[in-house]
């Protein structure tokens, strides 16, 4: 029956609180002293829990493309955004500790706010321009040191019935990859709100597509799109997911 995938999802969240206790433990009294020891144990329990949630919604995702991630760089992940479990999906692939960029408006979720805390997650406010440069600020850091940066430059989650054209790209979030020469690697994310967002409250076996492109620098771009930066990233994953659809319709 149609809820039954819903129920198993909740049950899951249940189940991994509970299982997770110990390590909730852990990293309430390492928080401060060791805060690299735990985002290593919240990396690795938050894992769990997403792969967790793949598998028991009955969806294996295709990926293409991964290979196009250098594994000796951090990068700027890109991509587009129409449901809550792209980040489900794309968490556990990434090939370096990653910092994922979430609305502020997801730290009044307890659920979120603890793991999200421990995990590094980088906070934005649309609606705080301080905020919001201290947080580019902080992710080029990240990305100095070594640690990758996933953020979706829509600004949040695409309800437009159709698939294209995305929202708007916003320039700032580009700072990232420009300031610390970092190369961004652009990600399409192909029909994954057939899981759940399509047909919400309900969760169903979907087959979405998750396509890594090749790493573009920011340097390396024309003038006029080191200037708007998001235009051209916004026009190449919009021709990766139509890639994509052509691909699935043509059985290649």
């Amino acid at each position: 029956m149609k809820y039954i995938k819903t129920i198993i999802e909740l049950l899951w969240i249940v189940v991994f609180l509970i299982i997770a206790i110990p390590a909730m433990l852990c990293m309430l009294v390492l928080h401060k002293k060791d805060p690299v020891k735990t985002e290593r144990i919240a990396r690795y329990w938050i894992t769990i829990y997403m792969n967790g949630a793949m598998a028991l919604s009955g969806t294996k995702p295709t990926i293409r493309g991964l290979e196009n991630v250098p594994e000796d760089t951090a990068v700027l992940y890109v991509a587009n955004h129409r449901s809550y479990f792209d980040i489900v999906v794309t968490y556990p692939l990434s090939k370096k500790p990653t910092s994922f960029v979430a609305k502020a408006e997801l730290q009044n979720i307890p659920f979120f706010a603890f793991w999200g805390r421990n995990m590094q997650v980088l906070f934005f406010d649309k609606n705080d321009m301080k905020a919001s440069m201290k947080m580019i600020l902080e992710g080029i850091k990240r990305l100095k040191s070594g640690i990758s940066v996933f953020i979706c430059p829509e600004g949040g989650r695409n309800h437009n019935k159709e698939m294209l054209p995305l929202q708007e790209f916003r320039d700032g979030s580009f700072k990232l990859a420009s300031k610390s020469g970092c190369p961004v690697i652009p990600i399409a994310i192909y029909r994954m709100d057939d899981i759940w967002e399509a047909q919400m409250p309900w969760i169903k076996k979907a087959y979405p597509v998750v396509t890594y492109g090749k790493p573009v620098y920011i340097k390396d771009l024309s003038p006029e799109d080191q200037k708007r930066p998001g235009e051209y990233f916004k026009n190449l994953i919009e021709e990766m997911l139509r890639e994509t659809e052509r691909s699935l319709s043509t059985g290649k």
